[in-house]
């Protein structure tokens, strides 16, 4: 898996080795697509591809399993379309405070 990190804090050890500490777990960006069911976090790989919620088309799944139980979880009052994302963004001036 390949990560990225926005503010990572570096220390070199008596060793000559270099550790990384990350205070907040949003620092942490995943290059490689992780199933984003809380507590699954299975990389996708060669040998799985992850499934794409076919409604909002946002979050990746790393089974049929995990893509349920998410959407039991809260997914399913976060999923919007990106058609309807887009109408709703324009049509509410608190989120779009150039079209007054």
């Amino acid at each position: 898996m390949e990560i990225g990190i926005k503010e990572p804090f570096l220390k070199l050890y008596a060793d000559g080795t270099i550790g990384i500490r990350v205070d907040r777990p949003s620092d942490i960006i995943y290059v490689t697509p992780i199933c984003k069911r809380r507590g699954c976090g299975v990389a996708q790989s060669a040998q799985q591809r992850l499934l794409t919620c076919s409604r909002c088309r946002k979050v990746e799944y790393c089974s049929k399993a995990c893509q349920r139980a998410a959407w039991c979880n809260g997914h399913k009052h976060a999923c919007v379309p990106p058609r309807e994302a887009v109408m709703l963004r324009v049509s509410n001036p608190q989120l779009n405070p150039g079209l007054r």
